[in-house]
Formats: structure tokens, C-alpha cells, sequence
């Protein structure tokens, strides 16, 4: 029955906490609360205490304009932020004489709590790529099932397991997954890095020497941008195809909103070429190849050739990098 007025709760921020997105009751809004610094009585605190204490009224004070409560989508998103990934659970302590039910109960909690936390822990980009794989494995499963059914009514034997690898989808079917799955991750990378200037494919190669020289080069040359050259670029996950066409590379990076995108392919060492790593580097923009070289492995190791790799693209970004 206390007058709106009247001073009667009264909040104390014992840490850093700021005023917009704090996760606290609206009308803790409503009255400008007291900041204690690591928890230490202040004058200003005792004093209240005092007068609280004796029976005075004290009159709450109204925030100020600019300590307005955010909105509630602003609020919810520092809130997320403010929260983190969920904490690692303790393992159930061992259990009393004939409590191993509940044990079990309290294990099988645990599991799912830490699985849970793992989820939590993982980068938002690694969490949209394992969504998008688990639908995709139920949908397979769904087929699979169907089809199951299907072969049991018509009294057909059951599908071995290569059959059911080979065909639980038609050509057609799986091309338009595929080409889903593509498209999904695409969007993904879009949200996450889109509008740097410069996007990177992450290189590809073929046999396995290639494939480790691509792998090597990709690693050492992002680790050089960032360290040496100070270029955080967008990074598309999908490798492309030996065969892939510079209308399908720009168009990578006319999705990641870039001026600039490089692409990478290693082939493997023959009779008539040593090991080898083809660079390309495209303007989206003008929608045209800019600049190519090949590095020859040997004599040049995968660092050399990555730290060369980002001096050529520091030099050819950089109007890119400076208007950004």
C-alpha cells in the first residue's frame, strides 16, 4: 500500500552492469538505482540506510532519459549475450544404498545437460551447419523408412545397406538437396561475414598431396592476412570443384557482399609439373579475373608460398581495405 513515490525497493549494482539491457524487473526501471563498487558501502548508501532505517520517506528518483529500458528485442538479445553458453554440470555424486535409481535418473540428466552445454559452447556458424545436417539425416531417414515399408508390403526383400545408400534418393532428389544443403550454408556464411571486402574460398586440390598443400596454404595465408597485414576477410566453407567457372566464383562472392574474392587450387605433382598451387583473385564488382599466379611447391613450402599469397592480395585490396 506504499505510494509509487515512496522509495521501497532499493537496487544496488555491485559490478559493471549497465543500465540498458539489465536483467532485472521493469520497475527496477522506474527508480535510478545505487552503484556499489565490488559490493564496498559507499556514503551515498549508508546514508540512505540510515534515513530507510529511522522511518523517513525517502522519494524514489526517476531514470533518466537516457537510461530508458532498451526495447525488448534489444533487451533479449544483451540478455542471450549477457547469459553465455550454458555451464559445464557436475558429474552426480556416487549413490547411498539403494538410491541407484536415482542415480541413474540424475546420470541420465547429467548427459543430457552436458550435451546441452557442448551445444552451447560451439560457434553460432558450426551450430546452423549441424542443424542443417541433422534435418538433412532425418529427411534421409524418412525416405528411407518409406521405402522400407513399401518394399515389406510388396513382399520384396529388405534393401541392403549399399542399396539403401545408392538409392534412397533419385538423381534428381539428390541433386535438389545437395543443392539445398548449398544454399543453406551459403546463407549462413552471408549472415555471419557478409560486406567485408575481401570473401576467401577455401582452397581445394586433388589427391592427397594436393589436398595438404591446399589445406597448409589456407591456414598459413588467413593467419599472415590477419597477423601482418591486419584483413579479417570473409571465409566461404564450400570448396569449389576443380572445373568451377569464374561466373560461379564471382557469384560467391556477389553473396557474401564483397568487392574482391580469391580462390585457390592445388594440383597434384605429374611427369610434366611439380606440385602446384594456382591462385586466382577476382573484382565482383567488375565481374572479371584480376590477377593469377601459380606457386610450384617444391622449391617454395606451403608458408612460403601463403606469405607470398598475402602480400599479393594486401597489394591489390588495398583501396578496399583503406575505404573500409
Amino acid at each position: 500500500d506504499l505510494a509509487d513515490d515512496i522509495m521501497f525497493l532499493v537496487p544496488i549494482v555491485i559490478d559493471d552492469t549497465r543500465d540498458a539491457g539489465a536483467r532485472v524487473p521493469e520497475k527496477f526501471f522506474s527508480v535510478q538505482w545505487l552503484r556499489v563498487s565490488e559490493g564496498k558501502a559507499t556514503a551515498a548508501l549508508t546514508e540512505l540506510a540510515q534515513k530507510l532505517a529511522a522511518g523517513d520517506a525517502v522519494a524514489s528518483t526517476p531514470v533518466a532519459a537516457s537510461s530508458a529500458p532498451a526495447s525488448d528485442r534489444s533487451r533479449r538479445k544483451n540478455r542471450a549475450a549477457a547469459e553465455g553458453p550454458p555451464p559445464f554440470p557436475h558429474f552426480p555424486a556416487f549413490p547411498e544404498p539403494g538410491h541407484r535409481l536415482r542415480f541413474c535418473y540424475n546420470l541420465i540428466l547429467w548427459g543430457g545437460h552436458v550435451l546441452l552445454s557442448l551445444w552451447g559452447h560451439l560457434p553460432k556458424f558450426l551450430r546452423i551447419v549441424a542443424a542443417i545436417f541433422i534435418v538433412f539425416n532425418l529427411i534421409t531417414w524418412a525416405f528411407r523408412e518409406s521405402k522400407d515399408a513399401k518394399q515389406t508390403d510388396e513382399g520384396q526383400p529388405a534393401p541392403t545397406g549399399a542399396q539403401i545408400m545408392g538409392h534412397i534418393l533419385t538423381p534428381g532428389e539428390k541433386t535438389a538437396v545437395s543443392g539445398a544443403i548449398e544454399s543453406a550454408l551459403g546463407a549462413a556464411a552471408e549472415v555471419l561475414q557478409s560486406g567485408r571486402p575481401l570473401a576467401v574460398i577455401k582452397f581445394n586440390g586433388e589427391g592427397d598431396h594436393g589436398k595438404t598443400l591446399a589445406d597448409e596454404v589456407f591456414s598459413q595465408f588467413l593467419k599472415s592476412l590477419k597477423e601482418e597485414a591486419k584483413i579479417e576477410p570473409s571465409v566461404s566453407p564450400m570448396q569449389l570443384k576443380a572445373d568451377a567457372t569464374e561466373a560461379e566464383i564471382i557469384d560467391r562472392g556477389t553473396r557474401l557482399k564483397s568487392q574482391f574474392i580469391l580462390s585457390g587450387f592445388s594440383r597434384a605433382a605429374t611427369a610434366d609439373h611439380p606440385l602446384s598451387l594456382t591462385a586466382k583473385l577476382y573484382d565482383v564488382k567488375l565481374a572479371k579475373l584480376i590477377w593469377i599466379e601459380t606457386y610450384n611447391a617444391p622449391p617454395a613450402d606451403g608458408t612460403t608460398i601463403a606469405q607470398r599469397l598475402a602480400i599479393e592480395v594486401e597489394k591489390r585490396t588495398a583501396p578496399a581495405k583503406s575505404a573500409d
